[in-house]
């Protein structure tokens, strides 16, 4: 079943509306997960239609333990008024495995893998490698190609172009994670420990897959440039990892940074969460939180913890400690989207737990705007005042300390002074405030430097200069070459002016060349808001 929300300017949503994917034998099958949705054109009429990963377990033998794992996609063509056609489902691969059920469910990307101009469809389940669906451009797919070479568990699959040659590639996580029953006890097994690379060809193939090694049982993988180099990276997540079976260190996220070649440097890895039996991230996402231009790493739970966890980018590759956020229970999945259209990233998890949707909306950025009015240029020893207005900004409503400072942006001297009345403000919700900026400049004749190189000073000169060739221009066409004192008298003018230039008006007004900056309160750690 697929829930759809239609989205408020406002970033509310309206009640959700139920899609079928899939029929349910009662009888043959056991469990039936929409793991993993995509939404893009897939019939190039301008509407978004969806891609649905079904992960289906059929117990082929009753009481034998033996799993039938059965990966399908559904496609929902959408209307374009936010309502969907009924589901057509596209048979993938099926393989059998009596070690214990999986762990791991469906994961979809869509990508025009062949350069046809049509979208193409990869997805991965539990052992079953990566399957691909090569679209017709009409929202139909034709029968699918397996790849089951990937290295393990396959858990989950990310596109992106590792190498640089134009042509999508793919990168499968080989997580294995099994629940394993044992004299009527079941407990978790982890095996996988690698990220399957596999670079693509012209026609929509994959070479090889190359091996690189992770933290233990990864489940969910992102790509991204998170050191700034331009080059694709690859952030993966060990799902697992707060269980001592898998590893003990806590849930590593591990990153592994590219070289455009389509290798990857040694994962580094991050502690998200110390070692519960009461977490177990499950989900990664991107995106820049904090509007500082790097990209921060979000996190998802599969366990009751009602928790993600954010952890902001250095911008090399590294990571802080990570930020909790409330939601419903197990938010097993995230989204990344501006749902309330304020140019900031939001969230929404989907919470297997409680059966909910929660969104976060980002209030990161300036609390409040600040806008002056102009300062004309000021006579020296003499003062000019400004008034400032603070408007808030998304309902931030606080007291505000004001501060301020003046610095030349060029010449000499001493800079002016500033002061702010009152040196404190109090902004309510969607309201304004405002301070008096007075600037107070000093007697000094030297408080900016106009001679003899500035603009004003060129000017003299050219001015001077002009009148000085005419002078002896004069003196030479009357030939008075030879008169000795002709030749000092024009000397010492030329001496004259020259110094006269240099000095410049002790009396002229200053020119506005200092910079007044008056310090903003901003908030510097991302915050989010929750709403249901």
């Amino acid at each position: 079943m697929v829930d759809i929300s239609l989205g408020h300017p406002d970033g509310t949503f309206s009640a959700a509306a139920s899609y079928a994917v899939q029929a349910r034998n009662e009888w043959t099958d056991l469990l039936i997960a929409e793991s993993s949705i995509a939404a893009a054109d897939l019939n190039h009429d301008g509407k978004l239609d969806l891609i649905v990963a079904n992960f289906q377990d059929s117990w082929g033998a009753f009481g034998s333990g033996q799993f039938d794992n059965v990966l399908k996609i559904s496609v929902l063509l959408g209307n374009g008024d936010g309502t969907f056609q009924t589901h057509s489902d596209y048979a993938g691969a099926e393989v059998s495995q009596d070690k214990g059920e999986p762990f791991e469910g469906a994961s979809v990307a869509v990508v025009d893998l062949n350069g046809d101009g049509n979208l193409d469809v990869v997805a991965t389940g539990p052992e079953l490698g990566a399957v691909v669906w090569f679209g017709r451009g009409d929202g139909t797919f034709g029968s699918s190609v397996q790849y089951s070479n990937t290295g393990g568990g396959s858990s989950a699959v990310a596109a992106g172009d590792f190498n640089g040659d134009g042509k999508p590639d793919m990168a499968v996580t080989n997580g294995k994670a099994y629940e394993v029953f044992l004299h009527d006890y079941d407990y978790p097994e982890c095996d996988g420990t690698t990220v399957s690379v596999l670079l693509g060809r012209v026609d929509g193939s994959f070479g090889q897959p190359v091996a690189n090694e992770t933290a233990p049982d990864p489940e969910s993988i992102a790509v991204g440039d998170v050191n700034g180099d331009g080059k694709p990276d690859l952030v993966v997540l060990g799902a697992l990892g707060t269980w001592g079976e898998c590893h003990s260190g806590g849930t590593p996220l591990s990153i592994l940074l590219g070289n455009s070649d389509g290798t990857f440097q040694k994962a580094m890895e991050f502690a998200v969460a110390s070692q519960s039996s009461s977490v177990r991230p499950v989900e990664v996402s991107l995106g820049d939180f904090n509007l500082d231009g790097r990209l921060d790493v979000v996190v998802g739970s599969g366990s009751r913890d009602a928790i993600i966890r954010l952890l902001l980018g250095n911008g090399d590759g590294t990571f802080q400690t990570p930020t909790t956020y409330g939601t419903g229970a197990e938010p097993y999945v995230i989204a990344v989207g501006d749902f309330n259209h304020d140019g900031k990233p939001d969230l929404a998890t989907a919470n297997m737990g409680s059966g909910t949707v929660s969104v976060l909306r980002n209030t990161q950025g300036p609390d409040f705007s600040v806008q002056a009015a102009g300062v004309s240029p000021i006579t020296r020893g003499q003062s000019a005042s400004s008034t400032v207005t603070f408007t808030s900004i998304l309902g931030y409503s606080n007291s505000v300390a004001l501060s301020c400072s003046v610095s030349l942006t060029s010449g000499t001297g001493t800079a002016p002074t500033c002061s702010l009345s009152p040196a404190a403000v109090q902004l309510d919700a969607n309201g304004t405030a405002t301070s008096t900026l007075t600037i107070n400049t000093s007697e000094s004749a030297a408080a900016f430097d106009t001679a003899p190189f500035g603009q004003d000073g060129r000017k003299r000169y050219a001015l001077w200069l002009s009148i000085s060739g005419m002078a002896l221009a004069t003196l030479w066409t009357t030939r008075v070459r030879k008169n000795k004192s002709a030749i000092l008298f024009t000397g010492t003018l030329l001496a004259a002016l020259l110094v006269l230039c240099a000095c410049g008006d002790s009396n002229e007004a200053e020119r506005p060349e200092a910079e007044v900056v008056v310090a903003e309160a901003i908030r510097h750690q991302t915050q989010l808001t929750q709403s249901r």
